[in-house]
């Protein structure tokens, strides 16, 4: 394999034989290609099992990506080498030993949907008249999971409070229902590794090397994980970047790349310092202001690019203003500098910000896409045949049965819901098995319209429980199954109209997308089950949520939040809205939250290769109102020299960032 195109400080990565390594990789100094390498060069020039290594990312399609250029790179299939997500390797590990926690093989995994949908049951049953807000505890209980908060803790840490009541009910309620939420793969796993000393060393028997990708980014659920899966026989590898740690609010931990050493003893560390996409102008903006957090680890990127473009700064009198100087920039880069518009990107900081650039472009007929739209998985009619096939897998699932007890309708009402949820929490049984005992139960108490109704619900579910089980499942059987359902004539009933039913067909080919992603898993696999399938997409849901709400295979602009931008490139970026109580946010300056603030700005910096536009609004509407606002507080940590772009041609001698700032002002004042 050839390594020569590789700089010094990136061979030394990719060759070192520490047993505790951190790269220090900054932003776009090729970490992803350093790690590649570093895990083909264990392959070929090592002789490692590649069944031994296991590089853990942060999303299946960044694992896909670097799988695809290790089997290029050592030109062999690699069977038994994983390169997946941390969730991704604790579902694989939990279906083989999640029996010992008392839980069975095929449990169900609850997405973001799943779990509020229950939270609100649970506090509709079991705390009425209580005010709670299904979202919030939702992300309060995955905040405690990821932060390590037992249930016994979050008693002691709310005393008083209701959420921990909650948390606690939820967390037996899953585990009635064979269920875990997406935490749970890891809170479970490290369960198994806790309390299954024999389980433990028959895992690191077969570990040599672990791999971790953005290492800044993991919790301490993960950082637990990484420290039971090591073993003096192995070695671990860690890549990242503190200035790039941009998600505290889902419990990521900067200091965890920031105290390596202490977790993992005798740790090289190496600095890949040369970035590769930006101008010298664009790393110099961004290390002014990074470089005022106090707690980071001191690095200084460079690139053999040059200095490029100066960065424009344009103040708004308004957000209208804002919007159209972008969109005028925008359409003159595209049609007057013939600059792609898939190279241009306009970042915000909330995503409430997108509209009225969305707005703008569609007038002046620009294509964009918008990172972050509402997903396949989150659509009503797939999330109807996906819990179908939940309950399929688990008819015991409450959750999951009620919610497609009447879909299509089968005239059962919250009446007749309510006698079996009281009946199945009475006899301590699932609603099915309730449901399954019908005619001795209810024979006085249920119409005959309503247990025939019922009994064919009851004969739906065991008859494809059957088929989509099967060892291997028939490709046919979802097909059949959307016929038997008539979920088309459902579909039809709640949305056709008269001559018209593109909202219809639309539905249904949502559908049939959901069907295609099922047939392919089928081919994909030697051994498929339905619990594989169902798991895999709610992963997939969670941590790859970046679609389009335009034809990806159109060149177009792209609007995103700054979080969504991590990771990606592009040759000219506006960030928008570079205003105090935006960047850094308001919620921010109230939590002294203001070092993650800085990161978030270096990020969105970082992501430009050649130019880079910063705009802000004096004044900008907010609740309906209009309110004065100031440049970013940040705005003074950039060197003057990286704005010469405000220097106007005429001007004899070179102005200072001030001078040049006020002579724009005045300019648009006019």
């Amino acid at each position: 394999m050839n390594l020569n195109t590789l700089n010094p400080q990136q061979y030394e990565a990719v060759t070192s034989s520490d047993k505790s390594l951190l790269l220090l990789a900054g932003a776009g100094s090729g970490k992803t290609r350093v790690i590649t390498l570093r895990i083909a060069y264990l392959i070929r020039e090592h002789q490692v099992p590649p069944s031994h290594i296991v590089g853990l990312t942060f999303t299946n399609k960044a694992a896909a990506e670097m799988k695809e250029r290790v089997q290029q790179i050592t030109g062999t299939h690699l069977p038994g080498l994983f390169l997946g997500t941390f969730h991704s390797y604790a579902l694989r590990k939990l279906r083989r030993y999640i029996h010992l926690l008392g839980f069975n093989r095929h449990f169900v995994v609850y997405d973001e949907t799943d779990v509020r949908g229950l939270l609100r049951r649970i506090c509709r049953e079991d705390f009425p008249g209580k005010k709670v807000s299904p979202a919030q505890t939702a992300s309060r209980i995955s905040l405690c999971k990821n932060s390590m908060i037992s249930i016994r803790k979050a008693f002691e840490q709310y005393p008083g409070e209701i959420f921990p009541r909650i948390y606690h009910e939820y967390t037996q309620t899953m585990k009635q229902m064979n269920a875990l939420d997406f935490d749970d793969l890891l809170i479970r796993f490290n369960e198994i590794l806790v309390r299954f000393p024999e389980v433990r060393q028959e895992i690191q028997a077969h570990l040599s090397h672990i791999l971790v990708d953005e290492f800044q980014d993991t919790n301490d659920l993960q950082l637990f994980l990484l420290k039971k899966l090591f073993h003096p026989q192995s070695s671990i590898c860690v890549v990242g970047d503190d200035d790039q740690s941009i998600y505290a609010w889902r419990g990521a931990q900067v200091r965890h790349i920031l105290e390596f050493q202490r977790y993992f003893k005798d740790t090289r560390t190496i600095r890949l310092e040369q970035n590769y996409r930006s101008t010298s102008t664009i790393l110099q903006a961004a290390h002014g202001i990074i470089s005022k957090n106090r707690l980071r680890t001191p690095k200084k990127l460079w690139t053999a690019k040059g200095r490029g473009k100066g960065i424009t700064v344009f103040p708004a009198c308004d957000e209208e203003d804002e919007v159209q100087f972008v969109t005028g920039e925008i359409n003159a880069l595209i049609n007057s500098d013939n600059i792609s518009p898939d190279r241009i990107a306009v970042l915000y900081r909330s995503n409430n910000q997108s509209r009225h650039f969305e707005a703008a472009l569609r007038k002046k007929r620009v294509p964009y896409r918008v990172l972050g739209g509402k997903e396949l998985f989150d659509r009503a009619e797939v999330k109807d045949i996906l819990t179908y096939l939940k309950v399929f897998l688990n008819p015991h699932d409450d959750n999951s049965l009620l919610r497609v007890i009447n879909v299509p309708q089968r005239f059962i009402g919250k009446k007749t819901v309510e006698k079996l949820r009281h009946t199945a929490s009475q006899q301590k049984k699932s609603v099915f098995q309730v449901i399954c005992q019908l005619e001795s139960l209810f024979e006085d108490d249920f119409s005959p319209a309503i247990i025939s109704s019922l009994g064919r619900f009851q004969k739906l579910i065991e008859k494809y429980r059957k088929l989509f089980t099967a060892s291997p499942p028939s490709s046919e059987v979802f097909s059949s199954f959307l016929n038997e359902l008539g979920y088309y004539e459902y579909l039809t009933k709640m949305y056709g109209k008269k001559d018209n039913n593109a909202e219809v067909e639309k539905r249904y080919e949502n559908i049939l997308a959901l069907r295609k992603l099922y047939e392919d898993f089928l081919k994909s696999q030697v051994s498929p089950r339905l619990s594989d399938f169902i798991t895999s997409l709610a992963i997939d849901n969670l941590l790859d949520k970046k679609k389009e709400k335009k034809d990806p295979g159109q060149p177009a602009v792209t609007l995103l939040t700054i979080h969504s931008a991590k990771g990606l490139e592009f040759d000219i970026v506006f960030l928008v809205g570079f205003e105090e109580g935006l960047l850094p946010h308001k919620n921010a300056l109230e939590k002294q939250s203001i070092a993650e603030e800085r990161r978030l700005s270096y990020v969105a910096f970082t992501r430009a290769g050649k130019k880079l536009y910063l705009t802000y609004a004096k004044s900008r509407k907010r609740y309906g109102k209009n309110r004065k606002t100031e440049v970013s507080s940040f705005f003074s940590d950039i060197p003057d020299e990286c704005m010469q772009s405000l220097q106007e041609e005429n001007d004899e001698e070179p102005l200072s960032l001030t001078e040049a700032w006020k002579k724009l002002e005045s300019r648009l004042s006019k």
